[in-house]
């Protein structure tokens, strides 16, 4: 073997030193136009957000096909006295390494049910011992006859509050998601890192998810390079990304857009004048408008088995006659009016997304025709105004299944006592024939009791419901494996840049 000169050693040991370091993988950028407003799950609804981003699971899951499967949880097993026995898998971790067991798993779900009253809808208080570290009992206050969907809900994603470092601010969360936070911006940006803990495989980029409200900005930053992945782009936005070889996936998904209707203003308090307002909305132009979706069938997409199957009607000639019969009539300007109230309201849109633009302008066009004057009020999020009460008709879209199973939206939104219950009219009967769903575990007969609930929606119409969307996700090359999952609870997938 050859002895190398001093210059030569003195040249490899600077090669060695010099070297670079073997290539970190780009970030994957994302822009979509929400984020979450806080790392904390117990919030509202933003453990629906932090499943999207990557960063935390739930015990069951529902695949793309609308079933549900296990995720940390293996199995849930119903006993004779309404309880549940809750079996996790083995070797789960939260990406501080720590075992996701089920002590862990108890006071994850207790402190969801504690600090966030939606999560109490379907179950009431639970109460969950621990049988052994990976055996969970789990006992509602109310009948759960499918809790696996239940536990499937963005209310109950697993998570861990641990002491933090003082000078970090105090607690600090941990989830076991696919990914685990770096920096988080409100109202900006998250950063992700791969989760070394996260027993899903593949070596991962790290992610940037960017929240951008402007569709088109979505649409010009996937165009530049500037980002990877742009989560629901602009209708009008797409033979131009196409004719410029960008990759657009148009996924049907399982949510519903729908109007809420404020039972507590004047007109709006009236059973004719909501049903006008339902039959009077060509849904048929908003799908041709938004290039793509279905006409609603009801609060449930219709690929679901629960779903109602006939179209709304689009029937403005009835919906006029209703009015002429109720005792509001045509003024000069065309505008009903029945002694001092006029049929004169605000439709609350969302300016985060196009689609709501598009929808509004029609609607509007649709309820003038029947003497319905609207006046379109824009702003970021219609939330804070539903809750409040502070609207007379409102947008809104929501995951009409998130848990596969029929009774999660109905308790949001329609039981009486319902925590999202916006727009407050009465539904006679309603409340019991969701006791008899809160207690029937036959498949077939949960499908028709759901189905009958949606037929008393329909009868009084304190929300109309509007279409199935395909949303539509722009996509670099750098993601020609990716699949958009049909709704937006999982946008960051663990195999993101992966080889398809």
């Amino acid at each position: 073997m050859s002895r190398l000169s001093l210059p030569a050693l003195i040249a490899a040991a600077f090669a060695l030193v010099l070297r670079p370091a073997l290539a970190v993988e780009p970030p994957i950028t994302v822009v979509q136009p929400f984020l979450a407003g806080t790392l904390d799950p117990a919030v509202s609804t933003e453990g629906w957000a932090l499943q999207s981003h990557g960063i935390a699971e739930t015990l069951f899951t529902v695949a793309s096909d609308g079933t549900v499967t296990p995720q940390i949880a293996e199995s849930a097993e119903p006993a004779a006295d309404g309880s549940w026995t809750v079996r996790l898998r083995p070797n789960w971790k939260f990406s501080d390494g720590t075992p996701v067991d089920a002590a862990a798993v108890r006071d994850s779900l207790l402190d969801g049910t504690e600090r966030n009253p939606l999560a109490l809808s379907q179950t009431g208080r639970m109460e969950i011992d621990v049988a052994d570290p990976l055996t969970l009992k789990i006992t509602t206050a109310k009948p759960v006859p499918a809790l696996r969907s239940v536990l499937a809900e963005y209310f109950h994603v697993i998570h861990k509050r641990r002491p933090a470092p003082a000078e970090a601010g105090g607690e600090r969360l941990v989830f076991t998601g696919p990914y685990r936070v770096t920096q988080f911006r409100k109202d900006d940006r998250v950063e992700l890192e791969p989760n070394p803990h996260s027993p899903l495989p593949g070596r991962r980029a790290p992610v940037i998810v960017r929240k951008l409200v402007d569709a088109q900005a979505r649409a010009l930053a996937l165009e530049s390079g500037d980002a990877d992945l742009a989560f629901q782009l602009p209708p009008e936005s797409l033979d131009r990304l196409r004719g410029r070889g960008v990759r657009v996936g148009s996924t049907l998904v399982g949510y519903q857009y729908l109007l809420f209707l404020n039972g507590k203003r004047p007109g709006l308090s009236e059973q004719p004048v909501r049903q006008a307002i339902d039959l009077a909305i060509n849904r048929a132009a908003l799908v041709a408008a938004l290039r793509g979706g279905e006409v609603a069938t009801g609060f449930y997409p219709k690929f679901y088995r629960f779903a109602a199957q006939e179209p709304r009607p689009y029937e403005p000639e009835r919906a006029a006659k209703l009015l002429d019969d109720a005792g509001w009539k045509r003024g000069i300007d065309g505008i009903r009016t029945k002694g001092a109230d006029r049929l004169a309201f605000t439709l609350l849109s969302v300016t985060q997304a196009a689609e709501y633009g598009y929808m509004a302008l029609l609607i509007k066009d649709d309820l003038a025709k029947i003497g319905i004057a609207i006046e379109v009020k824009g702003v970021e999020r219609s939330l804070p105004f539903l809750m409040a009460g502070d609207f007379d008709i409102g947008f809104n879209f929501t995951h009409a299944a998130p848990g596969g199973d029929p009774a999660f939206v109905m308790e949001q939104f329609f039981r009486s006592t319902a925590p999202r219950n916006y727009g407050k009219v009465p539904l006679p009967g309603l409340d019991a024939v969701l006791d008899e769903l809160a207690q029937t575990r036959d498949l077939g007969q949960r499908d028709a009791l759901a189905q009958k609930a949606q037929s008393m929606i329909f009868e009084q119409a304190p929300a109309v419901f509007l279409m199935t969307p395909v949303w539509h996700t722009g996509l670099s090359a750098r993601l020609s494996g990716y699949k958009p999952y049909p709704s937006d609870y999982y946008i960051v997938q663990a195999d993101m840049g992966l080889a398809p």
